[in-house]
């Protein structure tokens, strides 16, 4: 803007309208700038809030999922012991069936030898009866003789 020239200088009406123009310009790009800056505050703390609640919401995720871990580790450690325990009894079972086992071996080696024992025995007495019928076989022709006489 140019102003117009007086005797004594610059025409103040002009000087003062133009200075107000430039207050009011300057006062609305002010004003505009709170408005913008007021939008911004809001927004960050609307985004302030959402991050506290993202941060809450991941902070709960990471203790549930060091919880879940923890399950996990205390799931695979149980497994472990389990498994353990099982190959413990099952070996003492097996030892056990092994003993029983031998010990049913001794047990049919014994009835084995009975058995064999007492055939030679009911043989040795079937021999024996068989002599004693042959010999009273042969008895009886002599007693019959005997009748005779």
């Amino acid at each position: 803007m140019q102003f117009s020239t007086k005797l004594m200088g610059y025409r103040r009406e002009q000087v003062d309208r133009y200075v107000e123009e430039l207050m009011r310009d300057y006062e609305k790009k002010i004003q505009s700038l709170q408005d913008d800056i007021e939008k911004v505050v809001m927004e960050n703390e609307k985004i302030k809030m959402e991050l506290s609640g993202m941060q809450t919401d991941l902070k709960k995720y990471q203790d549930s999922e060091k919880a879940v871990a923890e399950v996990f580790i205390q799931a695979q450690l149980r497994a472990t012991f389990i498994e353990e325990e099982a190959h413990k009894k099952a070996a003492e079972i097996e030892k056990a069936a092994l003993l029983e086992v031998e010990e049913k071996k001794k047990e049919v080696e014994e009835l084995q030898a009975h058995i064999v024992k007492a055939r030679k025995e009911f043989e040795d007495v079937l021999n024996k009866y068989k002599n004693i019928i042959v010999d009273l076989q042969n008895l009886q022709p002599d007693e019959e003789m005997q009748h005779l006489d």
